[in-house]
């Protein structure tokens, strides 16, 4: 029961679900306000291309700030750690300190010793190259001793002493 204008109300006398609906075009969006296949399909398309775009033209002026620039110091490369000297100043319990230098024990309190002290350490510095000095001692060790052993070392022509410290072992 097809009526010539369709309102989608039924006739009287037509159950509901057989009538046929056709919609009002005349009501709904115009052809002008449909959206364009162009629109739909090429504006992502675009975005992409700006994207791009505006990636390449900023690649290579990107740079992190803050930053510093400095030349290292040019050297002669070799291998491992600088050659160093090194000498123990022990503690033994009741007893004076003892000094040991390239396996040869001193005692600080004595001018001929540490004499001999500088000398051996010159003739290791000859050796080895090397114009630094590490002394290991314990934390017990006086003052003085350390000092001396500073003294003897100048002597000997050493540029630089480092001084470490072990604690010392309660047993």
């Amino acid at each position: 029961m097809d009526s010539p204008e369709n309102t989608g109300k039924p006739e009287e006398g037509t159950p509901r679900q057989w009538v046929s609906w056709k919609p009002d075009r005349s009501s709904g969006v115009s052809a002008n306000r449909r959206v364009k296949p162009f629109l739909l399909y090429g504006v992502p398309a675009l975005n992409v291309l700006a994207i791009a775009a505006i990636a390449a033209l900023t690649a290579g002026r990107i740079a992190v700030s803050p930053s510093v620039r400095f030349d290292l110091p040019e050297s002669e490369f070799f291998s491992g750690s600088r050659p160093t000297l090194s000498a123990a100043l022990v503690v033994p319990q009741d007893s004076k300190p003892i000094l040991f230098f390239d396996g040869i024990r001193y005692r600080l309190d004595d001018e001929a010793e540490s004499a001999a002290l500088s000398k051996a350490m010159s003739q290791a510095m000859e050796e080895t190259g090397g114009t630094e000095v590490s002394l290991f001692a314990d934390e017990t060790a006086p003052h003085d001793q350390v000092m001396r052993f500073a003294a003897a070392a100048k002597r000997a022509g050493v540029s630089a002493v480092n001084i470490a410290i072990r604690e010392a072992r309660v047993e």
